[in-house]
């Protein structure tokens, strides 16, 4: 008497998503916003002294502030006119994006 045992492996090729560290003004938007922005939005005028929206992003508490009332995620991630960074390219969608997950996690500092 012979027995025919066959035994079968299923391989899963999914990509598997780790955890990524959450997103913070610290640990990433903060250098988003000194190369992107800062040549304008220091103090709250541009260096050619006229004003730049009265936005100050030298700080958090100034990045937080165009946040938080919605023009920063207006401008620089949906593209509403005048798109930022003014006069240049646009972001990477791979830095929109990051820049939408912080904050909609909240704009942690």
């Amino acid at each position: 008497m012979s027995f025919l045992l066959l035994n079968s492996c299923v391989y899963n090729k999914e990509k598997i998503e780790l955890p990524s560290p959450e997103i913070t003004y610290t640990n990433y938007a903060k250098n988003i916003v000194g190369e992107n922005c800062l040549a304008c939005h220091i103090s709250g005028y541009n260096t050619n002294g006229t004003p730049a929206g009265n936005r100050n992003f030298t700080t958090y508490q100034g990045v937080k502030q165009a946040v938080d009332d919605g023009v920063f995620k207006q401008r620089v991630i949906d593209g509403v006119a005048p798109t930022m960074p003014y006069g240049l390219p646009q972001l990477s969608q791979e830095i929109k994006d990051k820049l939408t997950l912080w904050i909609n996690q909240g704009a942690k500092e």
